[in-house]
């Protein structure tokens, strides 16, 4: 009798179809990275040295020593500086760093739906607050200072509305759009059989679950790759409706463990700078990396030269001597009576002062690179809170291009997936006002952290001297003044300052306010135009008083 032999189900044929091009996809992205990988290697050998497992991601031993090479560890302290520093300016965790508007402008100038919006931004940030978003978000900024590329994972989570991953970009595996947009990833993670069967059911391992589960703690590496589905479509195996799909892969025998989608691209993907033809972002620390070199190598250098200084090598002769030499503090050295022979220190000349000189210049130079010297007050004579806030604002609008290509490409798309996942959830607060709802609550992220604030107060400054320089005009000729929209001019500068809507009072006061006022003036009017009328007919009744006395003599 013939073997019978098992012929796959066209669902399994799909499923190895899928799997096959996925990952050869992803080796493709993976050939084209080698160049990449060696520089993030040499990177994270010098500024981060935690992550330094380029390479063996999946091979190093776990609490191994990370610093032993090391000589000189400034640009670990500078890049520490730099993401410390924007984690406070950007999304500081103390205060709203950011607003929502409307598409619509005239719809953002109905205080009702500035106060909705506002009731927003503060709900999202408590949400926020209460995730691990600020611990995962430190990890990003720490990556864009020295990978030069940031990954953070947006996911929706049933205890805390949502949850955050960060991981170094050399794990990830990315692809940009037609517009330069990062809409496309992929990952290789290892777990346990245990653990992947926990996660995806064994059934999903099919014939293969068998052999597996004779070793449940053996480690498999799981694919997942997120791609949206007009790629799909285009590979020859779109099926379903979210617009982006994701696929996990067993990867020792191509077959498809999972299939879901997303309704936006979970991983925001911000590059610190990069070039037109790259898809991976640069960083200070690439363009520092020569200094940070040269750095560790002359504080070695120096080491060596003050420790021959210190404890200097010893000229010992060869005879006359009794015994081994003792170079312990205190120890004798016996030596035959009657000769010259000592043991002397050898003088090598050398200057380890010049070499803390230089490294003090080229540490200076590294400093630089990250912007250190930007972000901390220069010494020098005391200044008043005005000149401070002026300097402040100065240094941190150097960083416009970059907090620019931040703003658009990590924090408004991460704003933009939160308020769509709590809008699912129904956590937008109540009663949202008709001029919203009826654009489908078409909203734009609108930045008021610390750095977008120093940005935005040229305009709100530059508001204020107008007013300063027309006063006098206005003074000389009280009419002048009716060329400017007082109430708008007062809610622009607001806008630009970040005060809170709460402060002003709504239209239909202000209106009832005003109309009080005027029937006040009218009334005082009225009041005064009567006395005068009486003073006017009293002064006019004395002389008609004295004519018929004069008549009457």
């Amino acid at each position: 009798m013939e073997n019978m032999i098992d012929t796959p189900s066209p669902a399994e044929e799909k499923s190895k179809r899928t799997a096959m091009a996925l990952i050869k996809r992803h080796d493709s992205k993976k050939s084209k990275r080698v160049n990449w990988d060696q520089n993030w290697q040499d990177i994270t050998n010098f500024v981060m040295p935690d992550k330094n497992d380029v390479f063996e991601k999946f091979n190093r031993a776990k609490g191994d020593r990370k610093h032993h090479k090391l000589y000189e560890g400034s640009a670990i302290h500078f890049n520490e500086i730099l993401s410390n520093t924007l984690h406070s300016m950007m999304t500081n965790p103390s205060q709203i760093w950011f607003e929502l508007n409307a598409q619509n402008k005239k719809i953002n100038e109905v205080p009702a739906v500035r106060k909705w919006l506002q009731e927003l931004a503060e709900k999202m940030t408590q949400i926020l607050n209460g995730t691990n978003f600020q611990a995962q978000v430190h990890e990003v900024y720490l990556d864009l200072g020295s990978l030069g590329t940031g990954v953070l994972g947006i996911y929706e989570d049933d205890d805390n509305v949502m949850r955050f991953d960060s991981k170094p970009i050399y794990h990830f595996y990315i692809r940009e759009n037609s517009k330069g947009i990062v809409d496309e990833i992929s990952y290789i993670d290892e777990m346990t059989v245990e653990n992947a069967f926990e996660k995806f059911g064994e059934e999903s391992f099919g014939a293969e679950a068998e052999q597996l589960m004779k070793d449940p703690g053996k480690l498999t590496k799981i694919m997942n790759f997120i791609l949206p589905r007009a790629v799909e479509d285009r590979l020859g195996f779109g099926s379903k409706s979210h617009p982006f799909a994701s696929y996990h892969i067993y990867c020792d025998k191509p077959m498809v463990l999972q299939e879901k989608g997303y309704k936006e691209f979970p991983f925001v993907v911000p590059r610190w700078m990069k070039l037109s033809d790259e898809m991976y972002g640069r960083s200070p620390s690439m363009k520092a990396l020569p200094d940070i070199k040269m750095l560790n190598a002359m504080m070695k250098t120096t080491i060596r030269g003050a420790q021959k200084i210190v404890d200097p090598i010893l000229l010992v002769p060869d005879d006359g001597l009794l015994g081994r030499v003792n170079a312990i503090p205190g120890g004798q050295i016996p030596y035959r009576a009657g000769t010259d022979d000592r043991v002397s220190a050898l003088q090598t000349g050398g200057d380890p002062g010049l070499g803390v000189e230089i490294i003090k210049d080229v540490r200076g130079r590294v400093k630089e690179h990250y912007f250190v010297d930007q972000f901390q007050l220069r010494e020098g004579p005391q200044m008043t809170a005005t000149e401070v806030n002026a300097r402040v604002e100065m240094q941190l609008r150097l960083l416009g291009p970059i907090l620019g290509r931040l703003h658009f490409e990590f924090l408004k798309p991460m704003v933009s997936r939160m308020l769509n996942i709590m809008q699912r959830k129904n956590l937008l607060p109540e009663n949202p006002p008709p001029e919203l709802t009826e654009n489908d609550l078409d909203l734009e992220v609108f930045f008021t952290s610390q750095i977008a604030k120093a940005q935005r107060a040229g305009e709100a400054n530059g508001l204020l001297e107008f007013l300063q320089s027309v006063q006098p005009i206005i003074d000389f000729d009280p009419e002048a003044a009716d060329v400017i929209d007082i109430d708008a001019t007062i809610r622009k500068i607001a806008i630009l300052k970040g005060v809170s809507e709460d402060i002003f009072r709504p239209l239909e006061d202000i209106e009832k306010l005003r109309e009080a006022r005027n029937v006040e003036k009218e009334n005082a009017m009225k009041a005064q135009e009567e006395m005068q009328g009486a003073e006017v007919l009293n002064k006019a009744a004395g002389p008609v008083q004295d004519l018929g006395l004069i008549q009457g003599g």
